[in-house]
C-alpha cells in the first residue's frame, strides 16, 4: 500500500517545470546579484558521504527475488512498457534487472543488452567532467562565459558556477513554444542561438532556474577546451576509466539499436529525440552501470573529494518541495509517514521517459532505475530501497 502510495506522491516530480523564483525576463545586469529566492537547504551532513564503494558479491536470492516482483508489479499495473533497475549495497553486492518491453511497435522484448535514456541524470556527467577540470586548473567555477559566447545576454556576469547550479539566468530552451513544435533535431548552437533570442530571465545568481540550455553551454566548453567531441569526452573521462561497459554519450541523432524507445500512452514516441540535449541530457546505459558511476562519484573516485563537499554546500530549493539542486547534484530530503529520507543523486524526465539514481544516506543503498514510460522512477526506487531495509531487519543486519 505504502509503494502504491509513493507512486501517486511521486507523480509529476522531474520532468517539464518552471520555477515561481524566477523573475520577469530581459534584465540587465552588469554584476553577480545576492541570491533572493526561497530559502537555501542546510541540514546536509556531508560526513556520510561513502568514502569508498565496492559491490563485489552476491545478494540473497531472497532479497533478488523481491526486488524482482517489485519491478514486475510495477510491468504489470502502470503503463511503462519497460525498466532496468538496480540496486547496489557496499561490500554485499549488486542486482540488476532489465525487462518488459523496449518497443512496443513492433513489440520488442528489454534484454540484457539494452540501455535506456536516462533524461537529465546526464548533467552529472557533465557537472563531473566540468569539475574534473576545475581541479586540473583548466577551468574556474567563477570565471565568466564570455571567454566562449560573447554574444550570450550577461555573458560577462554568468558564471560556470551558476551554470552548474542552474543559478545564470539562462532561458531554458525547452520552455520556448516553437520548439516544441519542432519534429526534426536542433543542433548545439541551435539551442543555444534560441535561448539567446529569449534573453535572460534573471540576473546571475539572483534566483534558481533550471535551465538546460546551460548545461548544453557547459558541454560546448568543455568540447573548446578537450579540442574533441563532447561525446568523446564523456568516453575518455568517465565512460572507460569507471568501466561502464553499458554506457553511452550520444552523438548528434545517433539512436543506438540496443537503445529502449520512449513511450506515451503504451505508444512510441514520434519526437524521443535523446542525442538532442547534448550535455543537458545525452546518456543512455544500464541500472547497474548508472550504480556504479554515482558510487564513484560519492567516493571521491571521479573528481577530488574537496570538490565534491563544495558542490553540495550550498543547495538551492528547486520546483518539488523536498528536491534541492547544487553543482550538478540533487538533494531529495523525502518525509515518508514520518521517517526522513535522504538522497543523493538526480533524477530525469520527458513526455515519455522517467529515471532516477540515487544514494540512500541513512541506509547506505544505491538505487537506479529508468523506464521508457511516463511514470515515477522516484517511486520504484524508493521502493527497491524499502524492500531491502525490510530484509535487513527481518534477519538481523
Amino acid at each position: 500500500m505504502l509503494y502504491r502510495c509513493i507512486l501517486v506522491t511521486f507523480l509529476g516530480v522531474i520532468s517539464v517545470h518552471t520555477s515561481a523564483q524566477a523573475e520577469p525576463k530581459n534584465s540587465d545586469c552588469q554584476h553577480t546579484e545576492t541570491y533572493q529566492g526561497e530559502p537555501l537547504y542546510s541540514d546536509f551532513n556531508g560526513e556520510r558521504l561513502p568514502s569508498s564503494f565496492n559491490f563485489s558479491g552476491n545478494l540473497e536470492p531472497e532479497l533478488t527475488t523481491q526486488l524482482n516482483e517489485a519491478v514486475n508489479w510495477t510491468l504489470q499495473n502502470t503503463n511503462t512498457p519497460g525498466i532496468t533497475a538496480a540496486v547496489g549495497i557496499r561490500d554485499r553486492g549488486i542486482w540488476s534487472t532489465t525487462n518488459g518491453l523496449a518497443s512496443t511497435q513492433p513489440p520488442t522484448k528489454a534484454n540484457d543488452d539494452s540501455v535506456f535514456w536516462w533524461a537529465s541524470v546526464g548533467k552529472m556527467f557533465t557537472a563531473s567532467i566540468i569539475l574534473q577540470m576545475v581541479a586540473e586548473n583548466q577551468l574556474s567555477l567563477d570565471q565568466t562565459i564570455d571567454n566562449w559566447f560573447s554574444d550570450y545576454p550577461q555573458a560577462q556576469s554568468i558564471t560556470i558556477r551558476d551554470l552548474l547550479t542552474h543559478t545564470g539566468g539562462v532561458f531554458s530552451f525547452q520552455q520556448d513554444r516553437e520548439f516544441r513544435r519542432r519534429i526534426g533535431y536542433s543542433t548545439p548552437e541551435e539551442l543555444i542561438a534560441l535561448s539567446a533570442q529569449q534573453g535572460a530571465d534573471f540576473c546571475p545568481g539572483m534566483y534558481w532556474y533550471y535551465s538546460n540550455t546551460g548545461y548544453v553551454i557547459l558541454a560546448r566548453i568543455i568540447e573548446a577546451i578537450a579540442h574533441q567531441p563532447f561525446a568523446e569526452v564523456v568516453d575518455n573521462r568517465l565512460i572507460q576509466p569507471l568501466g561502464l561497459t553499458q554506457t553511452y554519450a550520444l552523438d548528434f541523432q545517433a539512436l543506438p539499436p540496443q537503445l529502449a524507445r520512449g513511450h506515451i500512452e503504451g505508444k512510441p514516441d514520434p519526437k524521443f529525440k535523446p542525442s538532442l540535449p547534448f550535455g543537458a541530457a545525452n546518456i543512455v546505459a544500464s541500472a547497474e552501470d548508472m550504480v556504479v558511476f554515482l558510487a564513484a562519484l560519492l567516493s571521491g573516485e571521479v573528481y577530488p573529494r574537496s570538490a565534491l563537499q563544495e558542490s553540495l554546500s550550498t543547495l538551492y530549493p528547486m520546483f518539488d518541495d523536498g528536491t534541492y539542486y547544487g553543482q550538478g547534484i540533487m538533494l531529495y530530503d523525502l518525509d515518508r509517514e514520518g521517517d526522513s529520507v535522504q538522497w543523493l543523486g538526480h533524477s530525469g524526465g520527458s513526455p515519455s521517459v522517467r529515471a532516477v539514481v540515487a544514494y540512500d544516506l541513512e541506509r547506505d543503498i544505491f538505487v537506479a532505475v529508468a523506464m521508457n514510460g511516463n511514470v515515477p522512477a522516484e517511486a520504484l526506487a524508493y521502493r527497491l530501497v524499502e524492500i531491502v531495509e525490510s530484509y535487513r531487519e527481518s534477519n538481523g543486519d
